[in-house]
């Protein structure tokens, strides 16, 4: 069996309150086993020999929907995956600090993504030379 993180959308928010105990208990129904969860993140951690596919994640949507009366947007990775991303370096100077985002669906250049990075970078650089410009002595 593989191990699995679920990742689940605003489970715990808008009024839904769902205890911990009860999620690992709605996750066991789903004959997943070691089930876990992560603090009161609403991660939740199980091993099954389900592929980590679209289909799994509409099991455990539609299951979590019929269970608490609203939907649970749900997205899993494995562990593999998981640990990658915490082993992954970008930046070879310290200082940085790494936010990581799950998309559902891979990004392309087409859905704008790199453009707006591109702008942002290019925003702090110019924001950071016009801060250098007005520490300098007869800076206007």
């Amino acid at each position: 069996m593989s191990k699995y993180v679920a990742f689940l959308k605003a489970i715990n928010v808008g009024g839904h309150v769902v205890k911990m105990d009860e999620l690992r208990e709605l996750f066991a129904g789903l004959k997943f086993s070691g089930v876990e969860t992560f603090i009161a993140s609403g991660n939740v951690i199980f091993e099954t020999k389900s592929a980590p596919d679209r289909k799994l994640e509409q099991r455990i949507e539609k299951h979590l929907e019929a269970a608490l009366g609203y939907e649970v947007g749900t997205f899993v990775r494995s562990m593999e995956e998981i640990r990658a991303i915490g082993k992954y370096e970008p930046f070879s100077s310290t200082g940085f600090v790494l936010n990581v985002g799950f998309p559902r669906e891979p990004l392309s250049a087409s859905t704008g993504c790199a453009r707006s990075a591109r702008a942002i970078r290019n925003s702090r650089r110019r924001n950071s030379k016009k801060r250098s410009a007005a520490r300098r002595p007869g800076a206007t």
